[in-house]
């Protein structure tokens, strides 16, 4: 139904839908295909919907969504069925922080620290906590997140990650390799321009530990990506030049033909 009317979202919104999900999500009864169902459509009606991101924030959702995740803190998910629920309400979570309103609420909730446990405990969660992160400290309205994030001991487990980068597993989910390194390069990024001076520094002293790895390790992203950039342009110029002649000579070859004929 919110495939083919989506304006229904705001809808289902504003008739309570939204707290009922959560209620349900929240209840202490075992997993089951009803909890996944309600995170699905618990993250259709957040996805495109600014209404519904800020109803989330006022009926406490941005609270319920971090109690959820908490019990994944420490523990996987017992099945991919589970597996698909939590990302679901991680996806929740980053569509929600998409609000500049609601990364306050994520601050107050202490989901700064949440996502940080997650990252050191390195269980599944692990790889969804840094999408989260990352939506949470950017732009202007994720300082706050930023030094915090610092101020938490936060660069003792983002570096280690921006350092080594790992590989996704088939069978358990998790982000991509090319998606790991994005979001940890956006943290770092969002850290050196949101921060106070004093925890900007503690950032810019971290590259220069062991004899300046992290430099290294950054040139060498840097070159990964620009010959990436540089292949993609190779083409686009090639295509580009197959469109000129087709442009230019089809025309041509056409009227030929046809005066020959």
């Amino acid at each position: 139904m919110t495939e083919f009317r989506p304006e229904m979202c705001v809808d289902a919104g504003q008739q309570g839908l939204m707290q009922w999900l959560l209620k349900r999500l929240k209840s202490k009864l075992a997993f089951d295909a009803n909890k996944l169902y309600c995170s699905e459509i618990l993250a259709i009606l957040l996805q495109d919907t600014l209404e519904n991101r800020e109803l989330l924030g006022e009926i406490n959702g941005i609270d319920s969504l971090l109690q959820r995740l908490a019990g994944f803190k420490r523990h996987d998910p017992s099945n991919t069925e589970e597996i698909e629920m939590m990302e679901n309400l991680f996806n929740c979570l980053c569509s929600a922080l998409l609000l500049p309103s609601n990364r306050a609420r994520f601050l107050k909730g202490e989901g700064v620290q949440l996502m940080n446990l997650m990252l050191r405990e390195k269980k599944l969660s692990r790889f969804s906590s840094l999408k989260v992160l990352d939506h949470a400290m950017t732009g202007e309205e994720g300082a706050e997140n930023c030094n915090k994030f610092v101020e938490i001991l936060g660069l003792r487990s983002i570096f280690p990650l921006f350092m080594k980068t790992h590989k996704k597993q088939k069978k358990k989910g998790g982000i991509s390799e090319e998606d790991h390194e994005e979001h940890v390069c956006s943290i770092i990024a969002s850290m050196l321009k949101n921060c106070s001076a004093a925890n900007k520094q503690r950032v810019i002293n971290k590259f220069t530990e062991s004899d300046h790895a992290k430099v290294d390790r950054l040139m060498e992203l840097h070159f990964k990506y620009l010959t990436r950039v540089q292949s993609v342009d190779d083409r686009i110029e090639k295509e580009k030049q197959v469109l000129f002649y087709l442009l230019h000579f089809t025309p041509w070859f056409v009227k030929s033909r046809k005066n020959n004929s």
